[in-house]
């Protein structure tokens, strides 16, 4: 049986370079999870997004601040289930129950570090901009090129700390900025199991497209469990 992660901090995270086709056992192992319990996982899904929506069009900051917590309090659902025990919606409580303080904080380095991006990409388009009114061609297509290539990047990077920081931080007591880095060390480690798990990604969200939206009660879920499951993968060895 898991123990519960405000018994005791867990060891130093170990960060492990998996194989490119892990991204493609993420989501297959989240689809696994998934069919043991599929209306729970559901209905904890649909709480989680009602309430980050709520709260976001309410209180847009607070909104995001608690996102993470409610990542980890998903995330410790999903644990329960991988340990064979029942989730209920009370699990979603998880996070701020037991590690409130330090996944809010979190939440606050994820806007603070997705203000940085928003400036930074508004730096490069006021060099377009200025390079525009010079008739500098040249310059402008290099410019827009380093904007997209720097912007998906950085998206790149907050989507996966976003997934993996909020785990990091309520199963291995990693402070918020420890947990930033290592799931940034993460991606960067296992770059080609992130690209190849980012196109099923793009695959399943054209699936829901494709469904005029139904797929979304398939596909969120089942994306918000891979969020787990890629964690244990890279930090915990899911098939331990």
């Amino acid at each position: 049986m898991a123990r519960a992660p405000h018994e005791s901090p867990s060891p130093q995270v170990v960060i492990r370079t998996v194989a490119a086709t892990h991204g493609k056992e993420w989501v297959l192992a989240a689809w696994l999870l998934f069919k043991q319990a599929p209306w729970p996982v559901l209905g904890s899904w649909v709480v989680v997004m009602v309430l980050t929506v709520t709260a976001s069009a309410a209180l847009p900051i607070i909104g995001t601040v608690c996102t993470p917590a409610l990542f980890a309090g998903f995330a410790s659902a999903v644990d329960r289930l991988r340990n064979g025990r029942r989730i209920d919606i009370a699990d979603l409580l998880q996070g701020l129950q037991h590690r409130g303080i330090p996944l809010l904080i979190l939440g606050v380095l994820l806007i603070l570090t997705t203000g940085v991006i928003a400036l930074l990409i508004a730096a490069i388009a006021a060099v377009m901009l200025s390079a525009m009114n010079q008739g500098h061609m040249t310059l402008i297509l290099a410019a827009t090129m380093v904007c997209v290539l720097i912007g998906l990047a950085l998206a790149f990077v907050v989507v996966f700390a976003m997934t993996w920081a909020p785990c990091l931080v309520y199963f291995n007591h990693q402070s918020p900025t420890e947990a930033l880095k290592s799931a940034i060390l993460g991606m960067l480690k296992n770059m080609k199991a992130c690209f190849i798990y980012s196109l099923l990604v793009l695959l399943l969200y054209l699936g829901v497209l494709l469904t005029a939206g139904i797929g979304i009660l398939l596909v969120g879920p089942l994306l918000m469990v891979a969020m787990y499951t890629s964690y244990r993968d890279v930090f915990v060895d899911y098939k331990d």
